[in-house]
């Protein structure tokens, strides 16, 4: 890498972007996890000469590809890029499933469905994801399921998911939403969120 840093203007962008994958190849190889947590964003997110955002993307996506192989992902899923640059919907899709469907990890999921922002989550398919994996009726499921149907504006069914988990952003969800039904017959259960 010190090669690199001293001779980057008489190398290609592709040589450079050869070493620094090798170099953070390596770190993953070595398991320094600590290391390519801080070398990582320096190295994808460099500027060479002329930046490019779509390589810089490419190179996002095959590194957070590498992170999901390794079966590693949770612990950089603060480094995946949520705004320039902004991956493919479809990509950021592939990093849901990959907690949904391969890891079977709902507490990764439910991180992730809370910090990215919600134009980046593709709930309906999440939805069907959900519909169609074994998953443990927890309050974690449920707390993904909540997000989602919020997402996907199904707010009867996010409401009674919140009453259901006894949670008291039931209040805060139903100033923002102005649900337009008969909360009567909840009045009990609201009273009882309400004295916790």
């Amino acid at each position: 890498m010190a090669f690199v840093s001293q001779e980057h203007k008489n190398l290609s962008i592709e040589a450079i972007f050869k070493v620094e994958n090798s170099y953070l190849e390596d770190l993953l190889k070595q398991k320094n996890y600590k290391k390519l947590e801080e070398k990582l964003p320096q190295l994808v997110c460099k500027q060479h000469r002329v930046h490019y955002l779509e390589e810089n993307r490419e190179r996002w996506e095959h590194w957070i590809n590498r992170l999901m192989q390794k079966k590693i992902l949770v612990d950089f899923l603060h480094l995946v890029p949520r705004d320039a640059p902004r991956l493919n919907l479809k990509f950021y899709t592939r990093i849901f499933d990959y907690f949904l469907l391969d890891m079977k990890d709902y507490e990764s999921l439910k991180t992730a469905l809370y910090s990215f922002p919600d134009y980046q989550i593709d709930q309906v398919h999440l939805l069907e994801g959900l519909k169609n994996s074994e998953t443990p009726k927890t309050d974690t499921i449920l707390d993904i399921y909540f997000r989602l149907h919020d997402l996907n504006r199904d707010f009867h069914t996010a409401f009674n998911i919140l009453v259901k988990l006894k949670d008291k952003r039931l209040f805060d969800f139903l100033r923002r939403v102005k649900i337009d039904f008969n909360l009567q017959e909840y009045l009990a259960k609201l009273l009882l969120i309400d004295s916790k």
